[in-house]
């Protein structure tokens, strides 16, 4: 070992004393200098971080910390300088279209049987279950502007008393080494998070006497918080290091603050708690680049051009020329807005120079525009406005899909952050025996727990991001493109309904869409279940359930479902096609007459049996036995 490691080691995860204690003030000791050392380096980081933030909220920032971020300098009491803040339009706008959608990650079985399908359905089940209790849509939202003004949000991702928990975590908050992130992958990460006092104590309750009695912060990074407020929080210090390979011992997670070890424990896992969504990807380092940093150039230009427009109108008026020795009174002229000059003409006059030249104005619009053109946004989009003549819900998803060019990256990066969220809370509810979530189903809901869903360790499943319904968004507009889909024949009437899910028509829709909604259970319990069988019932709408159940019938087939799944799904069509177009009764033969005999002499069933005709009634006797043989001649 080198003289500098044996004196200046920022290694924690390989700090070993002789007693426990020992070890644990070691810990404490490197995670200390190192995470130090490394804000120090990385302080230009902030100030630009700091900087794109003041660009966002039009104002004055004095710092990130609890304290100094709401403590504006004085210069934010004075009117802000963005008079045309085009970087928190744009953001704002980006951040619309694409956080509306609620990618939500699915298991999908690769040619699975009905078994894998269900099991399928169960994981499916549990993660938008874990997704509605973390409330994660309402986080991403954040993480996705946080994306797009610093160019990286993120979001912790922990268990905490038993349950999936999720905080959003600003880019500052994070500590990298610049050398060791260089090409984006780093090994060890530290992360700075203030925390109130006893809610820390609650979370270590070993250490609660020394949280709740002695600990203190100390001034370290200009966010020291002093006896000048009513927050009691202290500084919390979280480092990881990845394990150096699958048979590596040397992962570790600690927790630290001001003279006190609160964690040190095995990390195993080969990812940081962390998931990451970038803007867009850095050429080097860790942090995205964000609009505000693509924007700034833009931006101050157009400040520039907003100060000279308004200094024009300010300092433009109307110019007197009078006389020398007029006995004109100028004094109401000059407390006005007119300027006298004295002349050696004989005439007053007035002159109205124009004020600001229209090239200023046209520039000063065009540069308002510019930031459409760098991101890939239409103005329209950009001003919340639809665009003028296009009114059907087609076109409105064809401008849709043409603006997502611009921007497609960043799509893309929003459905693989929900999919990383996935992963990591399946993760996190494995190691808590018997976790449960709920899973709700329009107004009722199913307890899922994580041995039910059985997660997989193999490659028969394959998790995949899916976005929300490509519909249109409003009730005009979906209401438009479904009576188009529904008059092309595309989908029945019933699906249709089931489609519009307006919430001023819930409790309508739900009685218009119930035989579909019970078809289609029917139909899926037949493939999941093997001993399940259904029958179908008169009271059907056969216009839809005859289409929907062929339909899938052949999607089973197309599936490579067994033949007793599919012979299930044969047989339900057939009963369909029967109460549907029900066979006409059998024809009834006429009844036939007293001793007449059908073709061939046979009696027709329930007719009398014939009259025998005997020598008494006059005629010859009836034949006996077989005819004799013929004779030979």
């Amino acid at each position: 070992m080198s003289d500098r490691l044996k004196s200046d080691d920022f290694r924690f995860w390989s700090a070993k004393g002789n007693t426990p204690e020992q070890t644990h003030e070691l810990i404490w000791e490197r995670i200390q200098s190192a995470s130090k050392r490394i804000t120090e380096r990385t302080r230009m980081q902030r100030e630009i971080f700091l900087h794109q933030a003041e660009m966002y909220g039009s104002t004055q920032l004095a710092g990130l910390s609890p304290q100094n971020y709401a403590a504006a300098s004085s210069e934010a009491y004075s009117p802000s300088t963005l008079s045309f803040n085009v970087i928190r339009r744009t953001v704002d706008a980006i951040v619309a279209k694409i956080a509306k959608n609620k990618p939500l990650p699915l298991y999908l079985s690769i040619a699975g049987d009905p078994s894998q399908q269900s099991r399928a359905k169960k994981r499916n089940a549990f993660i938008s279950g874990a997704f509605y209790e973390t409330e994660q849509y309402k986080r991403s939202r954040m993480v996705a502007r946080d994306a797009a003004v610093w160019g990286t949000g993120l979001q912790s991702n922990f268990i905490r008393n038993g349950k999936l928990c999720s905080e959003r975590v600003f880019p500052w908050e994070l500590r990298v080494d610049p050398n060791e992130a260089m090409y984006g992958s780093p090994r060890t990460i530290y992360q700075y998070r203030w925390v109130d006092r006893y809610v820390l104590a609650d979370i270590f309750p070993k250490h609660a006497e020394y949280i709740e009695n002695e600990a203190q912060t100390s001034d370290e990074d200009e966010s020291y918080i002093g006896y000048d407020t009513t927050a009691d929080q202290l500084l919390l210090k979280e480092a990881w290091h990845l394990r150096s390979g699958d048979g590596a011992e040397d992962g570790m997670h600690a927790a630290v603050i001001e003279g006190k070890t609160l964690l040190s424990e095995e990390y195993k896992r080969d990812y940081f708690p962390f998931s990451k969504l970038v803007y867009k990807e850095p050429l080097m380092g860790y942090f995205g680049t964000g609009i505000a940093q693509e924007l700034q150039g833009i931006q101050f230009e157009i400040n520039a051009m907003a100060e000279k427009i308004q200094e024009g109108y300010l300092t433009t008026g109307s110019f007197w020329w009078l006389p020398e020795g007029s006995k004109v009174l100028t004094s109401s002229m000059e407390n006005g807005l007119g300027i006298v000059v004295r002349t050696t003409g004989e005439v007053p006059q007035k002159y109205d120079p124009p004020g600001i030249s229209p090239d200023t104005l046209q520039y000063l619009e065009m540069l308002r525009q510019s930031p459409g053109s760098e991101t890939g946004l239409s103005a329209d989009a950009a001003s919340g406005e639809k665009p003028a003549g296009v009114t059907a819900a087609v076109a409105i998803e064809k401008v849709n899909d043409i603006e997502s060019e611009g921007f497609v990256l960043f799509g893309q990066g929003f459905e693989e952050f929900h999919l990383d969220v996935a992963r990591q809370y399946i993760d996190l509810a494995r190691e808590v025996d018997g976790y449960k979530v709920k899973s709700v189903k329009g107004k009722t809901y199913d307890m899922i727990s994580v041995e039910d869903a059985k997660f997989p360790s193999d490659d028969s499943y394959v998790l995949q991001c899916f976005p929300t319904s490509q519909l249109a968004n409003t009730p005009s507009d979906r209401l438009q493109q479904i009576e188009d889909y529904a008059n092309a024949g595309y989908i029945t009437p019933d699906k249709a309904k089931e489609l519009l899910d307006l919430p001023d028509t819930e409790a309508e829709m739900a009685m218009a869409t119930a035989a579909h909604r019970v078809l289609m259970m029917w139909l899926q319990d037949m493939v999941d279940d093997p001993k399940s069988v259904h029958v179908p019932e008169s009271l059907m709408n056969f216009a839809d359930a005859l289409p929907t159940a062929i339909q899938f019938y052949w999607l089973a087939y197309d599936q490579k479902q067994p033949e007793a799944v599919l012979e299930k799904l044969r047989n339900f069509v057939v009963q369909l096609q029967e109460l549907k177009n029900p066979p006409p009764p059998p024809m009834q033969a006429p009844a036939a007459a007293a001793g007449a005999l059908m073709p061939g002499n046979i009696a027709p069933p329930g007719a009398p049996p014939p009259v025998m005709v005997g020598p008494t009634a006059g005629g010859p006797p009836p034949p006996m036995g077989p005819p004799p043989p013929p004779v030979m001649q």
